[in-house]
């Protein structure tokens, strides 16, 4: 496999190394798991069962007795301590990023440079820190549950099934509502869901959305929302942008958005089904007993014949 600027390679007796892409060789046949890379970082497993890194640009080698690496990410090396089955983050001189008293059960790096950290105090229960890159501690909350949604915001859940708040790193509270999920758009807009409302990132204000209905999976930059039609006496779904705006009004009894990157939909209409653009243009005319994908191509389905569209 390919990633910046290196390729890794396996041999007939199951063993790893890493190249550049000049074919020399960067770390030599040994690992016998695949070497992975992230932010010019190789974690690759020695011969004692323990993983160090590798900085692809320096050469420089972070490894400890009884230490176990993890990816490198944002400035800091996560890493298991097998002495006292805990976690801990060093800095790239492999030295305890905070102090050797900062460790935890579990923990991540943030995109702005702050990491989560967590211990255990019961089965329900666990004590959240998160801690600025200049060793700052600035969140420090006892919770059920604790995940950032994105660089700048924390959703917390204080007890096993309660709504989550939507807070910053701080945790101070964005808004009182609580919801009973918190996503994070491609743009950086932030989905709160029941009630639904959208934060915009822009305007930093929460905006009510007016759905019964939003899709679930959150990484598209289009996606399906619905509400109920008293006329209809059902919930139509239309589509709505990842901005708030919403692109197709909620008019049809059915409809699917197709694809990863989708650029148009299934919508039935009278019994039949067709294919809308997001401008709701009809370029398939709803005429199809049914429909299917295969991979990224559109299968509508006649009573006498399959249509592959491209």
């Amino acid at each position: 496999a390919m990633s910046e600027g290196t390729v890794c390679f396996g041999n007939e007796e199951g063993q790893y190394g890493l190249f550049n892409l000049q074919n020399e060789v960067i770390l030599p046949f040994g690992s016998t798991e695949p070497i992975d890379i992230l932010e010019g970082w190789a974690r690759y497993l020695q011969e004692n069962g323990l993983h160090a890194l590798l900085n692809l640009e320096t050469r420089q080698v972070l490894v400890r007795p009884n230490t176990d690496f993890y990816l490198f990410k944002e400035g800091f090396a996560l890493a298991y301590l097998q002495d006292t089955q805990k976690y801990a983050f060093y800095d790239t001189e492999c030295a305890f990023a905070f102090d050797d008293t900062l460790v935890f059960d579990c923990g991540e790096a943030f995109d702005n440079g702050a990491v989560l950290v967590w211990n255990e105090i019961s089965s329900n229960l666990r004590q959240f820190k998160v801690i600025t890159k200049a060793g700052k501690v600035i969140f420090d909350q006892q919770a059920h549950y604790v995940e950032r949604v994105g660089k700048d915001f924390l959703k917390i859940q204080y007890a096993e099934g309660d709504n989550f708040v939507f807070a910053n790193l701080k945790g101070k509270l964005i808004t009182k509502t609580t919801f009973e999920n918190i996503s994070l758009l491609p743009n950086g807009n932030v989905l709160l869901r029941e009630p639904n409302k959208l934060y915009n990132a822009q305007t930093q204000k929460i905006y009510p959305l007016p759905y019964s209905e939003i899709e679930e999976d959150t990484h598209k930059t289009y996606f399906r929302v619905g509400k109920f039609d008293i006329k209809a006496d059902a919930i139509l779904y239309g589509i709505m942008h990842e901005s708030g705006a919403l692109v197709v009004e909620c008019q049809y009894l059915f409809l699917e958005i197709v694809g990863k990157n989708p650029t148009c939909a299934f919508v039935l209409i009278e019994g039949k089904y067709g294919v809308i653009d997001f401008q709701n243009n009809l370029i398939v005319p709803a005429i199809y007993q049914d429909y299917r994908l295969h991979g990224e191509k559109i299968v509508v389905m006649s009573e006498e014949v399959e249509i592959v569209l491209g």
